[in-house]
């Protein structure tokens, strides 16, 4: 026969199944939670990757347009006539800013009308300190 011992210690396993179902059930839903608000964090960064990509791609392509744009640039330099490239500014030697500004001579030079080329840079001196443009 059964005797009240046993049914006690059945009684005492079916309370301890039945909080370790409680426990379990909390624990549960706090993953579920837990899981709800990582896949809401993973879209959020989801969308933040998309947004990063399209910025991406919106930089690429403006960097792409300012090369094309230097490159039109770098053709238009380029003389039609001959094909070579205009003279660029180097500094080959120990003082750069005088080279900087012989080669701004030269460039205003080619820029004066023809009657003024042969005197500009020149300055003749006919004792009044006057200078001949003409």
């Amino acid at each position: 026969m059964i005797n009240l011992e046993q049914i006690q210690k059945l009684e005492a396993r079916v309370t301890k199944a039945v909080e370790l179902i409680r426990q379990l059930k909390a624990e549960n839903q706090s993953l579920r939670q837990t899981i709800e608000s990582a896949q809401s964090r993973m879209e959020e960064l989801e969308r933040l990757v998309d947004d990063f990509k399209s910025d991406q791609k919106d930089i690429e392509r403006c960097i792409v347009r300012a090369l094309d744009n230097l490159n039109e640039l770098e053709d238009e330099i380029v003389d039609p006539n001959s094909g070579e490239a205009a003279p660029q500014q180097e500094a080959t030697s120990g003082n750069g800013a005088e080279e900087e500004e012989e080669e701004e001579e030269e460039e205003e030079d080619t820029n004066l009308p023809f009657e003024a080329k042969g005197t500009q840079g020149s300055t003749p001196d006919d004792g009044n300190g006057e200078l001949d443009i003409f």
